[in-house]
This record gives structure tokens, C-alpha cells and sequence, in this order.
């Protein structure tokens, strides 16, 4: 019988603007419809899927039958292959593969979770008054896993403090479906918190899941964080986030590729590719007034500058306007030269000046700052690792050699005096989590996963591991 050669359009919406992908589905880039062909009659099959979230894909394998001599082989090598994946979980800690932890077999929900560290959000959850949560979004590779496994997207949650592991969640996202502009290895995931503080991860630049604090799963919003914008109707190409420029607002691509940064929190949305820098959307988040603003108290360090080598580095205290959805970036203090035309008394300016150093913008916003600690001296490297009620909690360090290891102390916010003083054995801190209460604060020390400061007292432990791609809880 002779088959029809149907031409390929979307089962839903009719468009003929679909993509096929290597599961052997299509994906329609009008409306986000998911579909795959019968082989018989190349008949079109569909699942219309109103989240992000591809669904699964159960492949059948044709039966065959088999001698008594090739089920006897195929019984040997599957004890030979028992043999060798407990051999390789009892050898874990002494394996190396091209220099590298062999990880051993992936278990999935289970005890023990491959991941890559380079590749991971880790941020801490108030899930009530007087409890937290760490959520750990990270990814397997492809070069930690067996070689029949994908790259694959787990979350745990632990309980903090105590690093308990109250949740494990295998993400169900595709990975082979990447959003406009997502090149880049550490595209994967991205992680963002809205006015509300609720937290949200971006995954493949084409995914969007926030956070639930009571059930502690993990929600598909790609679609309904956008309803209701008529600019981003056509449907999501692309979803991507830039901490350091763009505060509440997402950078959006449409399905016509129209570029929007777009901030669900303000209700404000602006295109991208204007001719005038003024109207381009940074420019236009930058300027935007804050019209209910608070004043904050913060510290920081002053940034050494080579050509002032000469100037003390020192630890500011300062107040300054905020309000939250709205820009707002470290002020550095530094030391900077100031070279200008006083048109109004006629003359050139030239000379040195001691300020915070970001923004015109922002720099507005500093209400006042002073030298927190004046009879102190510091080197370069300091932290402010957070602060509570009674004082704030930075790390310093005695010299600027690498392998220095930090010492922990909180000063009192009243006159910087020493509260407590805690030696560690830290020589690099390479993130620090947002403060949970007043009791502790979560930071990450030499990759080793959380370590938690009590702030009352300065005790300093390590409430669970992440040491060579595995939890060690």
C-alpha cells in the first residue's frame, strides 16, 4: 500500500515553522507544541503541552527470541557486569579516571548524586519564621555519567543547619532543547529572587521553575510568568538573567526574536536594538527613580587600586537609598583621580579623591559613609560575610598570601569593636549565602559545600560536603 507523504505542520496552531530533534520529535517555534510522526502512515501524533516541560518519551523495543546458550551469555554478563559496578562503588575513594574521581554508576533518587560544581546554584530558602532550607540546583555531565546517560538536572534540598537532606527532585526538562543565545557551559543554570524573595532558576536559557517554600518542589512557570505581556504573545525563545546589571528585570527573546528586558515585579518591559544609548534598557532600568525607598545600613572593603598603593585599604560603613525590583549594585570605595573643565569658575580640575566608585546613578543614592574602623589596618582580600542585630561578621586575612587562611570576626555596628574572634582554615571563599536568621549565616569555604557560622558565638561548622561531585549526606 502506498503511503501519503503529509507536509509537517503543528497540530495545534497549523504553523510549518517546527524543528526536529534528536528524540525523534518536532517542536513547533509558534507555539511550543510537542509532537512526534507515526512511521506507518507518517500520521501526525500529538500531545499539546501547556508547560515548558517536554513530555516523556517511552521507546519500545521489538522483541527477539533467544537459544538457552544466549540466555546463559547473556545471564553471565549480567553477573560479571553486578561484579563490576560493586567493585568500582567499594573502590569510589581510591578510583582515578585521566586524573580525575572515577564517580562510579549513576543512582538516581538515591543515596549519592553525581554533579559538576562548576555548574551549580546553591541558595538558601526561608520556608518559615524560624526555618531554612538550602536548594542545591546543579547538573550531571556527561563526562561524570556512563556513557548511555545525558547531561541531567538534579535539586536537593537539605535542612539547615543540620545539612539533612529533606528532598531529592530528578528535574524533568529536556536539555537537548537550549533557548536563543544559550552557547555557553555555564548557560545551564541561572538563578534569580523576585521582591517577594521567592526563588527562581532558569535552566537552558528556555526553562523557568521557581521555588515553592511549602512543598519544597519545584514549578514549571515558563509560561505563566509571562501571561498576560502582549509583546511576548508569540510565545518564549529565550530567557537569560544578569545579576550584575539588571536587578528584578529578565532579558526575553520572543518567537520573532525580538529582544525585551521584561520585570514581572515593576510590570515594566523595554526593547532592545534602539540607536540611542539613553533609550537602550540598562540605561532606562539605571535612571528609573525609586519612589518608595528605604535606607540600609551596609559595609564593604575598599578595592585596592595600584596606582594609590600608598592609600590604607579600610572598612566603610554607609547608608543608602533602596528599594527592591530596582537597580542596585556595590558601591565601591576606592581612590580614583579627577580630571575635568569647571566651566562655571573657568578652570581646569585636576586631583585625587576618595569616594564611592559605581554608577552617577547610584552614587546618588549614598545618603552617607565614614571609615567604620579607622585605628584598624587591613589587607587586600577582606569580606563581608553578613550581619545580625548586634553586629557585623566579616573574613580577613593577616597577609596577601594564597595559602593564608581566614580569620572570622564580628565587630559591634555601635563602634567596630570586637565582638569575637574565630580562626579557620579557609583560604578562599568562593561564595556566600544569603543570611537565613539572626543565629547563623551559610558560606562557601574551599568548595567544600556549607559551612555555618553561628553569630552569637563565631562556632564554625561544616553542615555537609560536596567533595568531588558527590553529597556527603
Amino acid at each position: 500500500m502506498a503511503k501519503t507523504i503529509k507536509k509537517i505542520t503543528c497540530p495545534q496552531c497549523g504553523s510549518n515553522n517546527v524543528l526536529k530533534h534528536e528524540h525523534d520529535y518536532y517542536v513547533c517555534n509558534s507555539c511550543h507544541t510537542r509532537f512526534f510522526l507515526d512511521t506507518d502512515d507518517v500520521t501526525i501524533t500529538h500531545k499539546h503541552v501547556t508547560q515548558s516541560t517536554p513530555p516523556p518519551f517511552n521507546h519500545t523495543v521489538p522483541q527477539k527470541k533467544y537459544s538457552v546458550g544466549g540466555i546463559i551469555a547473556i545471564g553471565l554478563l549480567v553477573l560479571i557486569t553486578i561484579g563490576a559496578v560493586i567493585f568500582n562503588i567499594v573502590n569510589h575513594d581510591k578510583a582515578k579516571l585521566n586524573g580525575k574521581e572515577d564517580f562510579g554508576a549513576y543512582e538516581s533518587a538515591k543515596d549519592e548524586y553525581l554533579y559538576s560544581s562548576s555548574r551549580e546554584k546553591i541558595q538558601t530558602v526561608k520556608i518559615d519564621n524560624n526555618k531554612a532550607v538550602l536548594v542545591n540546583v546543579g547538573l550531571f555531565d556527561k563526562y561524570s555519567l556512563p556513557d548511555d546517560k545525558q547531561d541531567h538536572i538534579y535539586v536537593f534540598v537539605h535542612e539547615l543547619p543540620s545539612g539533612k537532606i529533606l528532598k531529592k527532585i530528578d528535574l524533568d526538562v529536556d536539555l537537548t532543547i537550549k533557548g536563543k543565545e544559550s552557547n555557553s557551559i555555564t548557560d545551564e543554570i541561572l538563578m534569580f529572587r523576585d521582591t517577594k524573595n521567592r526563588l527562581f532558576f532558569i535552566i537552558n536559557k528556555y526553562y523557568l521553575f521557581r521555588f515553592d517554600e511549602k512543598t519544597l518542589e519545584m514549578v514549571n512557570v515558563s509560561q505563566s510568568y509571562f501571561e498576560g505581556i502582549k509583546e511576548l504573545e508569540v510565545g518564549i525563545a529565550g530567557i537569560d538573567y544578569d545579576d550584575r546589571r539588571l536587578e528584578s528585570f529578565l532579558q526575553v527573546t520572543n518567537n520573532n526574536g525580538v529582544k525585551y528586558a521584561y520585570s514581572h515585579d515593576l510590570g515594566l518591559i523595554y526593547k532592545y536594538g534602539g540607536n540611542e544609548y539613553k533609550k537602550e534598557p540598562f540605561s532606562r532600568i539605571l535612571a528609573l527613580e525609586l519612589p518608595n525607598p528605604t535606607i540600609e545600613t551596609h559595609y564593604d572593603f575598599t578595592k585596592f587600586n595600584e596606582k594609590y598603593n600608598d592609600k590604607p585599604i579600610q572598612l566603610m560603613k554607609y547608608n543608602i537609598k533602596v528599594q527592591k525590583g530596582y537597580f542596585v549594585t556595590n558601591v565601591d570605595f576606592q581612590w580614583f583621580h579627577l580630571s575635568y573643565y569647571d566651566w562655571d569658575k573657568g578652570v581646569q580640575v585636576e586631583g585625587d579623591k576618595f569616594g564611592p566608585s559605581t554608577y552617577t546613578e547610584v552614587a546618588k543614592r549614598v545618603v552617607d559613609y565614614k571609615d567604620f574602623t579607622p585605628d584598624r589596618k587591613y589587607v587586600d582580600k577582606g569580606k563581608v560575610l553578613g550581619e545580625d542585630k548586634e553586629g557585623v561578621i566579616i573574613a580577613i586575612k593577616m597577609s596577601l598570601l594564597d595559602s593564608e587562611p581566614y580569620t572570622v570576626q564580628k565587630l559591634k555596628h555601635t563602634d567596630g569593636s570586637i565582638l569575637w574572634t574565630q580562626k579557620t582554615d579557609w583560604t578562599y571563599i568562593s561564595e556566600v549565602f544569603a543570611q537565613v536568621s539572626n543565629d547563623y549565616l551559610v558560606v562557601k569555604a574551599d568548595y567544600r559545600g556549607a559551612t555555618i557560622i553561628d553569630t552569637k558565638t563565631g562556632e564554625i561548622t561544616d553542615a555537609f560536603k560536596f567533595e568531588y561531585g558527590k553529597s556527603s549526606k
